[in-house]
């Protein structure tokens, strides 16, 4: 005997497992993008960390450079002890 088949049924199967299947895409897809977007994210962090780092670099061979020449032109008596320690102290930022 043949038995009769549920056209709503079959169909009401196959719009579920569609569902399913692209839920599951939308998933993946989701975490792709997420992991790129981490990735990206730590790149950046990475290049401001290193522009940090030169910026400090660079902040202290000018402070001591200064002191350098705030040094020489207190050897040089241009400068008073008075005048040297106050500026030394801005310069360091004391």
């Amino acid at each position: 005997m043949k038995s009769a088949s549920n056209p709503t049924g079959t169909f009401l199967v196959i719009l579920i497992v569609v569902g399913i299947i692209a839920f599951i895409a939308a998933m993946v897809h989701g975490a792709r993008k997420g992991a790129k977007q981490g990735r990206e994210m730590r790149e950046k962090i990475s290049r401001q960390n290193q522009q940090l780092k030169t910026m400090v670099h660079n902040a202290n061979n000018d402070s001591s450079d200064q002191l350098r020449k705030l040094k020489s032109l207190l050897d040089d008596g241009i400068i008073s002890q008075s005048e040297y320690e106050a500026k030394k102290k801005q310069i360091l930022g004391i």
